[in-house]
């Protein structure tokens, strides 16, 4: 009866190995990719704050309302801001933006293998966001999610980050 019931636990314990074998690596490397970008964001707080300074000097220059911006890469000026008009879908190539200075590039970095490819720019809110909208930063006085032009899903994760800045990711 003792051997049983020690095989028992042998087998039990065995099982919760193998799980814990398979489980551990997607486990970590959900949380890994996560917290690689926090860690990113609290690494390069100054250059997001430059870029939220300069999206927000653009918009008043422009006199605007909004801004929806997408990436574009030109093989002689580099990264390039381009209009994106909602409505039409379609890029408004006749008034660029450059975004080659280095706060751009450090945040383009920030976003791993993914890379910045859309901003949408108004006055108390900014998000920067790769191509599947799977990974925001978020700049908001009074972030409400809700209210988020590239809103989250649901089942998205929120996390504050501080100063204002927020990130939005896939759960």
């Amino acid at each position: 009866m003792k051997k049983s019931k020690i095989w028992i636990v042998i087998g039990i314990a065995g099982i919760l190995l193998l799980l814990l074998t398979f489980a551990a690596p997607i486990l970590i490397m959900y949380y890994a990719e996560e917290q690689y970008f926090i860690d990113k964001y609290k690494k390069n707080k100054t250059a997001f704050e430059d870029v939220k300074n300069e999206l927000l000097l653009t918009l008043e220059s422009e006199n605007l309302s909004e801004l929806n911006l997408v990436i574009c890469y030109d093989g002689e000026s580099g990264r390039l801001l381009q209009h994106y008009d909602r409505t039409t879908y379609s890029v408004d190539y006749s008034h660029p933006i450059d975004a080659n200075g280095e706060c751009y590039s450090i945040v383009d970095k920030s976003f791993d293998d993914y890379g910045l490819s859309k901003i949408y720019v108004t006055q108390n809110y900014i998000c920067l966001s790769e191509e599947g909208n799977n990974y925001q930063f978020i700049y908001s006085s009074e972030y409400i999610p809700e209210a988020a032009h590239y809103a989250p899903r649901d089942d998205d994760k929120i996390y504050r980050l501080g100063d204002n800045w927020y990130l939005v990711t896939p759960n």
